[in-house]
């Protein structure tokens, strides 16, 4: 039989082929994480896909910083801002012209011709204050004062009026207040255009503050002086000087005449001219001048309270002629004029003056004494400064221009009675005496150093900085 038929009868059935292109059969390995067991056998195995390896998501990468971004950025926010200012201007400037107004409008501010020259002067033959200034200017000098004690130090500054050359032409004369010289230190006058020179102190009278120096100089500008007696009340005049010293040289300040005859005291009661050009000190000496520049008065003191304003003092030029020409004459003082020869201090101008007053029943108006003169009667008593009149011939210093009422009615040569008290500076305590001492000539102040090196128990409260009234 043929290999190839069929011995049941049926129709032959042709072999399968050899199934060459079938995998032969995997073999099996070990599950494993990454190789879980197969579903099935042999070749019909089914082997899962291994698990993949799990991945982290990407990062995405950050944008790079634009630098020139940035920059343009910034330029164009600038560009607004100024655009906005630029804007809100134009507007505001638009807003303020008037319909129909240039543009560009090239017009400028101009100024007028302006006079050089000031106007004439009036009919009577006043002068503007323009004119004024111009005619005293030349005539006003500062006056210095110094130590002269080894380096030299400048311990006050005043005022001073250019008067006229001696009649010999070498040398000119300088009028200026007593109480600025009088201090016995060297004295200084320098010009309206800053030369300076050494000044001699001619001699000056405390009773009616008037001074006189000269300096060796001629060809000066000197004032012209006015007579004071024709003065009015609510005359215009003016004040020339120098309020605080050299800083201020040359100021010029204008007022009125307030009152004529003016009486007021100070060291001696004086009749003055009351105005209200300001003044300040360092005027002290500097000339009053009415509307046709003549010198009328020197000024001489002002109030210094702030409950008072515009209220200064000038020595009437008829008074300044007199003592002038008296000094001129007489070598330096005013003859016949009696003194008692002391400085002075109120008692009512010391807080301690005023304790010891009231502990010991003191009269108000009692006077300390600060410095006595070489040549006064007292000096050769057993009164010393510091030392308290209390009583003159018996009568109390209710006042403090009792005693000097008495010296102004007195004449060189006469006897007053003065009671003294002595303090005790440790509790106040006083011990009381009388001397009796003549009135003298005044020649002017020659005031000894005081004998005490310590402090006055008074002078801590003294107002008038050291330089107290003469008597």
């Amino acid at each position: 039989m043929d290999e190839n038929t069929n011995p049941y009868g049926y129709e032959s059935i042709p072999p399968a082929p050899e199934p060459e292109a079938l995998m032969p059969p995997a073999p099996i390995a070990p599950p494993t994480a990454a190789a879980p067991p197969p579903y099935g056998y042999g070749q019909y195995a089914y082997y899962p896909p291994p698990p993949q390896p799990a991945t982290q998501a990407p990062v995405p990468e950050k944008p790079k910083r634009r630098a020139g971004l940035v920059i343009f950025s910034i330029f164009m926010a600038l560009a607004v801002v100024v655009g906005v200012f630029v804007g809100i201007g134009a507007w505001r400037f638009m807003r303020g012209r008037e319909p129909g107004a240039p543009a560009n409008d090239d017009s400028r501010l101009t100024l007028a011709d302006t006079p050089t020259q000031p106007a004439a002067p009036a009919p009577d033959g006043a002068l503007t204050p323009v004119q004024v200034h111009d005619k005293l200017k030349d005539s006003n000098v500062s006056v210095q004062l110094y130590s002269g004690r080894g380096v030299d130090r400048m311990t006050g500054e005043g005022s001073g009026v250019i008067l006229h050359e001696d009649s010999k032409d070498t040398f000119t004369y300088i009028l200026t207040c007593a109480h600025v010289i009088n201090k016995n230190d060297r004295v200084s006058v320098e010009l309206a255009d800053g030369r300076a020179f050494d000044a001699t102190i001619i001699g000056f009278d405390n009773r009616t503050d008037v001074g006189l120096l000269s300096i060796r100089a001629t060809g000066l500008h000197g004032a012209e002086f006015g007579d004071s007696d024709k003065l009015q009340v609510g005359e215009a005049v003016y004040a020339i000087g120098n309020p605080g010293g050299v800083e201020f040289k040359g100021s010029f300040t204008g007022g009125m005449v307030s009152a004529i005859e003016r009486p007021i005291t100070s060291s001696y009661k004086m009749q003055t001219i009351q105005h209200t050009a300001p003044i300040n000190p360092g005027n002290s000496g500097g000339a009053l001048v009415n509307a046709f520049g003549q010198v009328i008065g020197m000024n001489s003191q002002k109030i210094v309270d702030t409950q008072y304003e515009g209220m200064g003092f000038a020595i009437p030029s008829k008074v300044v002629q007199e003592i002038v020409n008296s000094l001129i004459a007489n070598n330096g003082y005013v003859p016949g004029r009696p003194k008692l020869g002391i400085k002075y201090l109120p008692v009512s101008r010391s807080q301690r003056g005023m304790l010891v007053a009231r502990i010991n029943s003191l009269p108000s108006g009692s006077l300390i004494i600060a410095e006595i003169d070489e040549d006064s009667d007292i000096a050769g008593t057993q009164v010393r400064v510091n030392d308290i009149i209390t009583h003159v011939g018996g009568e109390p210093l209710n006042k403090a221009d009792v005693l000097l009422t008495v010296i102004e009615k007195g004449k060189v040569g006469d006897v007053l009675e003065l009671t003294i008290a002595r303090v005790n500076a440790a509790d106040y305590s006083v011990e009381s005496f009388t001397v009796k001492v003549k009135l003298v000539e005044d020649k002017g102040s020659s005031t000894a150093p005081a004998e005490e090196e310590t402090q006055p128990w008074w002078s801590n409260e003294d107002p008038y900085g050291g330089f107290p009234w003469d008597w």
